[in-house]
């Protein structure tokens, strides 16, 4: 029995250590760290480092001397003869149909026209907008953040105006209680107010299985504990109005990829340059392969320069520059279109900002003049002028009136928040 309790309390120790190290405040800024340290594709930086680092041993290797085993053999229908009893010549050649060659061969790059150099800035350039694209993948990610954030604020908030919902429910029935039991109300007036109270807690319940399952959300984003009554902090924003510049990291992702487009015009201008390799073979063959007149096996060496130069190529490269121009004018293209999308945006959103904060105001004077109509209903339910169905009526409508207030609120703070994040702004 005791080891059945020990296993059973090993169970939720977890459970209970981590409510113990559950935070009672959390910042937006925290919860958008927290989610990158956790999401698999940020972690493709160091990846994108190693491939490069990888690449630039690669072409420190290819300024290396190279050194080569060859070997071939051949049999051929015809070879050299030459008799000299024909020619009246001193000598006589008479190759072998079949030859045989062994030999190692190293080879140095003198002069490669600037080529290794060009293929380093071109993969430093691609290495930038790599990383840059992990940016903007990193940006992309604080959507859902923002819409877990204000979601559960949304949600508590309605908690709160039910909680007020109810008090007043709460002081009613009392009242009413009291007056049923000395007989001046029936007991369907109190009731009417039972069946009202029920239904807010069921709305309650609901909520509170809502936030449960957002706060469930937001710590398999975030890896992090949270209170349920926990204080989620938004960013300091200034007044609605004001236009953040723009920076979004998608800029700089476009002026990396231009970047890695023109970096392959060096390559271009290399290709066109002169190339000098110094090479030398060592090695054995049959017949000699250096004197015709040795038919015997016999070992061979020779060094040597190998100048390559390609002195037309029909406006090829002019062409590949047009073509790498015209790519980078693409993305220029790209970068115009993102910023003026984003930028079309301003007019509307001071429109909504503006259409926000009227009715935010009208609702506030609604809710105040609907909390003291609600007021004076509960006196006149008290002393029995009006029935509970009049004051639950009055009741919904104040509660309807204080839940606009409280929607337009929320719509005001996630407008300024989408609007201001994707500006780049926090």
């Amino acid at each position: 029995m005791l080891t059945r309790f020990f296993l059973i309390g090993c169970g939720f120790l977890p459970g209970l250590m981590a409510l113990g190290q559950a935070r009672a405040s959390f910042s937006l800024q925290e919860a958008y760290t927290a989610l990158e340290e956790r999401y698999p594709a940020l972690q493709n930086a160091g990846v994108l480092e190693s491939i490069y680092q990888t690449e630039l041993a690669q072409l420190d290797i290819a300024l290396l001397p190279s050194l080569t085993l060859h070997a071939d053999g051949r049999l051929q229908s015809e070879s050299t003869q030459l008799e000299s009893s024909e020619m009246s010549l001193p000598i006589e050649i008479d190759q072998p149909l079949v030859s045989v060659r062994a030999y190692a061969e190293a080879r140095y790059n003198i002069l490669d026209g600037g080529s290794n150099e060009a293929q380093r800035r071109l993969k430093k350039a691609q290495l930038q907008s790599g990383l840059q694209g992990i940016e903007v993948e990193r940006f992309a990610l604080r959507e859902r953040i923002n819409q877990l954030f204000i979601n559960i604020e949304t949600l508590r908030q309605q908690a709160g105006v039910f909680d007020l919902s109810l008090q007043d429910l709460q002081a009613r029935k009392e009242q009413v209680a009291a007056a049923v039991a000395y007989g001046s109300l029936l007991e369907s007036e109190l009731t009417k107010i039972e069946v009202k109270e029920l239904e807010i807690k069921t709305q309650q319940d609901n909520l509170k299985l809502r936030l449960d399952g957002l706060f469930g959300t937001l710590y398999q984003l975030t890896g992090i504990p949270l209170r349920p009554d926990a204080e989620l902090q938004f960013p300091q924003m200034e007044s609605p109005l004001n236009i953040p510049a723009l920076e979004r990291p998608e800029q700089p992702l476009f002026q990396s990829q231009r970047e890695a487009i023109l970096a392959q015009s060096d390559m271009i201008e290399a290709r066109k340059k002169p190339q000098l390799n110094a090479y030398a073979q060592a090695g054995t063959g049959y017949p000699n392969p250096l004197n015709i007149l040795d038919n015997n096996i016999a070992p061979f060496g020779l060094i040597g320069l190998q100048l390559n130069w390609q002195i037309t190529d029909w406006k090829k490269s002019q062409k590949d520059k047009e073509l790498l121009s015209l790519k980078a004018q693409q993305v220029q293209h790209s970068e115009a279109t993102f910023n003026f999308n984003l930028e079309t945006q301003t007019a509307n959103y001071l429109a909504e900002i503006k259409r926000l904060t009227a009715l935010i105001a009208q609702d506030k004077n609604i809710a105040e003049l609907q909390a003291r109509i609600l007021e004076q209903s509960a006196a006149q339910l008290d002393e029995g002028i009006i029935t509970s169905a009049d004051y639950i009526t009055q009741l919904n409508a104040e509660l309807l009136s204080r839940q606009n207030l409280l929607i337009h609120q929320t719509e005001l703070l996630a407008t300024q928040l989408e609007f201001w994040n994707e500006r780049g702004a926090f």
